[in-house]
């Protein structure tokens, strides 16, 4: 399966905890969870590795996605880099 991939397999699960964490993060309904409890809910253990990454794979911060925000400034269409 991962043969035909170009990503390794520790890293193809890394994008689908970020994936996920996109997810959460822009669901309304999950707008009372903090960015850390998103993070530890899929398993990246320190926020700081947590933000990086998802910036890496969004070019946002994870505090620029959904959450509560008067300004509306909950960006549900964030999409990864180069996809």
């Amino acid at each position: 399966m991962f043969r035909t991939r170009p990503e390794t397999v520790a890293a193809t699960i890394r994008s689908r905890r970020l994936e996920r964490s996109r997810v959460d993060l822009v669901d309304p309904r999950l707008r009372h969870r903090t960015i850390g409890d998103v993070a530890a809910r899929w398993g990246f253990r320190a926020h700081a590795d947590f933000s990086r990454a998802f910036r890496t794979a969004y070019g946002v911060a994870p505090s620029d996605v959904g959450g509560p925000d008067p300004q509306g400034r909950g960006v549900e269409g964030v999409s990864r880099r180069g996809g």
